[in-house]
């Protein structure tokens, strides 16, 4: 592990190696490069690079399940300029898949060159109008074997004028945009059958909401919002299904994807619509620092006409309203926090997917966490190689997490991850168990950890064990735990990072 720094640049390389893996069959190994470099003339150069000698190195040296279901590791590079008005990205992306059962249509695209310029000018009183555009051109590149993947550029281009009107607890935010995608392909998958695909269209939008705040408590301490928002969008059909599907997906709904203009998440598809969203947020915050006590929100969308465009295998929305959303994030008391997360599909009154977060948190290295996850169970079908194969989805989970001070030089930590189903399995399976210590001096720490986790390939149960010295002002010499830690720990931070942690007490609130 090696770690530089300086006035104009920051960087970070890791180096894993074991000689002669016997298991393997040969040596194994990890490198990981991160580095961010401000240059002359406002441009900065940021470089992202991780691989690995070969696709069974996480499940090996036992990075827990997160790390033996990772399908890719990214390597990118990205010269970037931003100034007032203007903004530039030149990249260079590619993915190392470690996921052998990965089919290989299903794999990423690496982009290489990658080219974005954005622009962005305001007119009137208080930036009153804004005209600008949004563009970007991509070369899409696969190796697509033993089944040819379509590959080429994608050219994409938006102009877009909108008018902002605030004020004291409102704004009117009307916008229209004309959106021209091209396509030139290098070479053709089984199911493209067009060279040079186009799609044009525009997107007229209409966005306005209202705050309402009362002052309340004794001394007037305590402020209780009331937040109602409405997008209208009007976006006309156009077939899309000849176009190829580089980079595009449809993400998570939840209240802040009702608001978007484009329900897909990438430039292959832009979504039909003529609807209109809805939201209302409440907040309860302190009045004197803007602290959140309290925050409620929920949003439906309602069609006047269902969407028809689609992504491969998607299955197209029926009736008049998109599933129901709600969020509620509860830090009132003190050291204690919880928030719930719940998509509900009205037309066949069940929930699609729920989430639940417990926590007790008295200082950044003490916390308790009881998690439950919830998407419900669907199968897909897909092909490969002409042959129609079930994909089925979804996870029904809880969860246990903690870090804790025992004395004033122990620490322990513990996670137990136990799935009720998994697709595919009738019966409820553990997927992870964790428990480890730690014991700090004045100029060293030891910890200990064992993990049993589920491999996620084919679903046998792996082992790891790892030790970690570490002497005050030099590196680790083991394995990244405190990256472990705060990925599988949820609010974990270990103690030299962060000194103390402001509270959210419960008095003077009601």
């Amino acid at each position: 592990d090696a770690r530089f720094l300086s006035a104009s640049q920051r960087g970070e390389l890791d180096w894993d190696y074991l000689p002669d893996d016997r298991a393997f069959g040969g040596s194994s190994s990890r490198v990981r490069v991160s580095d961010v470099a401000d240059l002359p003339d406002d441009l900065r150069l940021t470089v992202n690079a991780e691989s690995v000698s070969d696709g069974h190195y996480f499940e090996d040296f036992s990075q827990g399940p997160e790390g033996a279901s990772t399908p890719f590791l990214e390597r990118a590079a990205l010269l970037s300029y931003r100034s007032e008005h203007w903004s530039f990205d030149g990249e260079a992306q590619q993915y190392q898949t470690i996921d052998y059962t990965l089919l290989q249509p299903n794999r990423p695209y690496a982009r290489a060159p990658r080219l974005a310029l954005d622009a962005d000018y305001t007119l009137g009183p208080g930036g009153l109008l804004h005209y600008g555009f949004e563009s970007e051109l991509s070369n899409f590149l696969h190796s697509g074997e033993p089944v040819p993947v379509t590959t080429g550029w994608r050219g994409d281009f938006m102009p877009q004028l909108s008018l902002d009107v605030t004020g004291p607890g409102y704004f009117v935010r009307p916008a229209f945009a004309w959106r021209a995608t091209q396509y030139e392909l290098d070479r053709l998958g089984p199911e493209q059958l067009e060279r040079s695909p186009s799609r044009s269209l525009p997107i007229a939008s209409f966005d306005t909401g209202l705050v309402f705040e009362q002052i309340g408590g004794s001394h007037g301490e305590r402020k209780l919002t009331l937040e109602p928002r409405l997008l209208y969008l009007d976006v006309p059909y156009r077939a899309q299904g000849q176009l190829p599907v580089f980079d595009t997906a449809l993400p998570d709904l939840n209240p802040v994807e009702l608001f978007r203009t484009n329900r897909y998440v990438g430039g292959d598809r832009v979504s039909d619509a003529d609807q209109v969203s809805f939201g209302l947020t409440s907040r309860l915050l302190n009045a004197q620092d803007g602290r959140q006590f309290i925050s409620a929100t929920f949003g439906q969308t309602y069609y006047f006409t269902a969407p028809r465009v689609t992504l491969p295998g998607e299955v197209p929305a029926a009736g008049k309203r998109s599933d129901f959303v709600a969020q509620l994030a509860l830090s009132a008391f003190q050291d204690w926090g919880a928030d719930v997360g719940v998509q509900w599909d009205p037309q066949n009154e069940r929930s699609q997917r729920t989430t639940v977060n417990l926590q007790y948190k008295p200082a950044t290295n003490a916390v308790l966490n009881l998690a439950y996850r919830y998407e419900r169970f669907v199968t897909t079908m897909q092909v490969f190689q002409g042959v129609p194969q079930e994909l089925q989805q979804g996870y029904d989970q809880f969860e246990l997490s903690g870090a804790w001070p025992v004395r004033r030089n122990w620490n322990v930590f513990v996670r137990d991850v136990y799935s009720l189903r998994d697709p595919g399995v009738d019966h409820s399976t553990e997927l992870e168990r964790f428990a480890g210590f730690e014991y700090r001096a004045c100029c060293w720490r030891l910890r200990l950890g064992a993990r049993r986790y589920v491999n996620n390939h084919d679903g046998s149960q792996n082992t790891g064990i790892w030790l970690q010295l570490e002497l005050a002002g030099l590196a680790g010499v083991g394995s990244a735990s405190d990256a472990f830690l705060t990925g599988a720990i949820r609010g974990y931070t270990p103690p030299e990072a962060v000194n103390a942690r402001p509270q959210s007490p419960l008095k003077g609130v009601w």
